[in-house]
């Protein structure tokens, strides 16, 4: 032990006649372990964490041929021969941006996602009002619906209850690039 506290002594004096080195070393090691500490929080959030959903780790993602959409053929046919999964929902790998959003005032631009009923229930979601899409709106040529964010709600309906019904249209036509 008291060896240990000489080395201390010793390391301590020499840190003292020479301030610039130490000063250096001392930066040095303090941009080492924020840097390691800010890598980690990163690291441990986006990869070593679970997702915020129910079994997160049941949740696989399945792509279509060179990671673009599978086809609605290729997910109904998912969906009926499907021995290994307990539940399938589909979405456009596409969000739109800057889609129309009209029937409350003026539009608004609005991100917007095409999904299949159970979407939502897959990652635990539930309604603050309403309800979820049903089988009928799943199939095509059936009723248009829309579930909105929490975000959208508030924003541009002042988080009016009476909003469950009202018609509202979005633009799907999407702009093309020049």
């Amino acid at each position: 032990m008291s060896v240990l506290l000489q080395d201390l002594r010793y390391g301590l004096r020499t840190l003292a006649k020479s301030p610039g080195f130490t000063a250096v070393a001392v930066v040095t090691l303090a941009l080492g372990i924020g840097a390691n500490t800010a890598i980690f929080t990163v690291i441990n959030t986006m990869l070593l964490q679970a997702l915020p959903y129910p079994d997160s780790g049941r949740i696989v993602n399945i792509t279509g041929r060179a990671g673009g959409d599978a086809s609605v053929p290729m997910f109904a046919y998912w969906e009926q021969n499907n021995p290994g999964f307990d539940d399938l929902a589909g979405y456009t790998n596409q969000a739109y941006p800057g889609i129309n959003l009209s029937g409350n005032g003026g539009p608004e631009l609005v991100e917007a996602r095409k999904v299949s009923r159970n979407y939502f229930g897959l990652f635990g979601a539930s309604p603050m009002l309403g309800r979820m899409f049903s089988s009928d709106e799943d199939q095509a040529g059936g009723p248009e619906v829309l579930v909105i964010s929490y975000g959208l709600w508030e924003r541009q309906f002042g988080r009016d209850p009476n909003i469950l019904g009202r018609a509202l249209t979005l633009d799907w036509e999407v702009p093309r690039t020049q």
